[in-house]
């Protein structure tokens, strides 16, 4: 359903570490889907695998070959702690890495240190208030939040829950430069978008 929209709509390959792992039929199947294919996906806790398993690391590698970022859900859970993607962020400095929904707008202060510290970190806003994002911004972080990357995170309805996205589209809060970089200029450099 993506290809014909590809002007429009990209896709995230979802990286199984637990139960298939890396295998030549993953980059073969990036390979014949790059026109469409944006980025990797993982999500250490349903995968059971943490972001800074070794099992990550043929994703991480295939990532940095093709100069694709890699969004990774993050959590308070012994797999997706922030502090395991920042493992993984010093071993491969050349790689974009998302944190999906920002720990889910926990852990404020550790999400944001992490990405003040690795310039290779960036910030999702799926399930993330604007007055979170707000105090990201204003930490200097504007050019690293992009809205929503995460964003069929609980459903096709989730882009038009109030609570988390009403100030995002109505623009408030944050000034006019902010908000276009978070909403869709930082996005359309980090994912390489031809529009």
């Amino acid at each position: 359903q993506i290809r014909p929209h590809k002007d429009k709509l990209g896709l995230l390959l979802w990286c199984c570490p637990g139960a298939e792992g890396f295998n030549d039929a993953f980059e073969q199947l990036y390979l014949e889907n790059r026109d469409i294919v944006k980025g990797l996906k993982v999500h250490p806790g349903i995968s059971g695998v943490a972001f800074d398993d070794d099992r990550m690391i043929p994703y991480l590698e295939m990532a940095r070959k093709y100069d694709l970022p890699v969004l990774t859900h993050t959590a308070d859970d012994p797999c997706s702690k922030i502090s395991c993607v920042c493992n993984m962020a010093e071993k491969f400095p050349d790689v974009k890495i998302i944190l999906g929904h920002l720990c889910l707008g926990a852990l404020k202060d550790e999400s944001f240190d992490a990405m003040e510290k690795y310039p290779n970190l960036y910030g999702d806003t799926a399930w993330v208030t604007m007055n979170f994002t707000a105090d990201g911004c204003n930490r200097g972080l504007e050019d690293k939040i992009l809205f929503g990357t995460d964003g069929p995170i609980g459903n096709i309805h989730t882009c038009g829950n109030e609570k988390f996205y009403g100030p995002y589209h109505r623009g408030e809060v944050l000034s006019k430069e902010a908000w276009e970089k978070v909403m869709f200029r930082n996005a359309i450099g980090l994912f390489k978008l031809d529009l």
